[in-house]
């Protein structure tokens, strides 16, 4: 993988965590990114810049671009799949069923998911 994609990948990946409340230093994230290695008590939070950087850098993955609302609700949960692994209470790869807030700011309401 060239190198300013990897890096590209890599702050999104930490700044998409960073504004959710999952904060590390660089060189912590850069850590986990390059040996896979989670940091102990933090094993949750480590997964999840891990799962983000491993969708975001994936040139192929990020090449899929749905033509149709099924095709988007097909990469959706494998995505998510990926992205929450170690976050079992968010059933990973499935839309949530209860509204949720990161501090002030509220996310999609449950009754605009698929679904409902």
């Amino acid at each position: 993988m060239k190198l300013h994609y990897r890096m590209f990948s890599f702050f999104e990946g930490y700044f998409s965590n960073y504004i959710e409340g999952t904060r590390f230093t660089i060189d912590e994230a850069k850590s986990i990114v390059e040996t896979g290695i989670m940091i102990p008590k933090r094993i949750k939070d480590s997964h999840d810049i891990l799962g983000t950087f491993t969708v975001i850098s994936n040139r192929a993955e990020m090449n899929k671009i749905p033509s149709n609302p099924d095709e988007l609700f097909e990469l959706l949960p494998n995505r998510h799949r990926i992205l929450m692994h170690e976050r079992e209470d968010c059933n990973p790869g499935q839309f949530k069923e209860v509204n949720n807030q990161a501090g002030n700011t509220l996310f999609v309401d449950i009754h605009w998911l698929e679904g409902h």
